[in-house]
């Protein structure tokens, strides 16, 4: 076998074996068991801290994480432990395509979020960098482009949310 074609499938390789890592990093039981199983745990959800100036960011997160949590099977609360906290650390508003014209045609929303799962102060689980994006068209009116701005929004957050319930366990991953 050619020395090139070797390097591109140990290249490959390597690829598929970190796509599955996809910046989770596992903190406290060696067998990477997680205190969180549907329909057995309370889990306390407190509100997400935005880090980004966009506006309204938490509240939208929080309530579309704690509802997929609680369709998920997961008893949520406010206060007590386990605590599954979320912090959004980037949020991007950026130019996808151009039409004929020369203007956005349709933009890309892309939410980045750290999360971690703590009981007694200390990280149990946690995922340094969660990315969700969505993609919305972009028109001549203002009025509409802020509600299509504001749908992809609510789908990143909602694929963040899969997302978190997938890494704990309360859901299956669809085949």
């Amino acid at each position: 076998m050619p020395r090139r074609t070797l390097l591109r499938a140990a290249t490959l390789l390597l690829a598929a074996a970190l796509a599955g890592c996809a910046g989770y990093r596992w903190v406290g039981d060696a067998d990477g068991a997680l205190p969180v199983h549907g329909g057995t745990a309370r889990l306390a959800v407190p509100p997400v801290i935005n880090d980004t100036a966009e506006p309204l960011l938490s509240e939208r997160i929080t309530s579309t994480l704690r509802s997929r949590l609680i369709a998920g099977g997961v008893n949520v609360g406010m206060g007590g432990e386990p605590r599954l906290v979320g912090r959004v650390v980037r949020f991007a508003d950026d130019v996808l395509a151009f039409g004929a014209d020369g203007r956005a045609s349709h933009r890309r929303i892309v939410l980045t979020a750290s999360v971690r799962l703590e009981r007694g102060g200390k990280a149990e689980w946690e995922a340094p960098a969660m990315v969700s994006s969505a993609v919305y068209t972009v028109s001549g009116d203002a009025t509409i482009n802020r509600d299509n701005k504001d749908r992809a929004v609510a789908e990143a957050a909602l694929g963040l949310s899969e997302q978190i319930l997938l890494a704990l366990g309360t859901l299956e991953a669809a085949p």
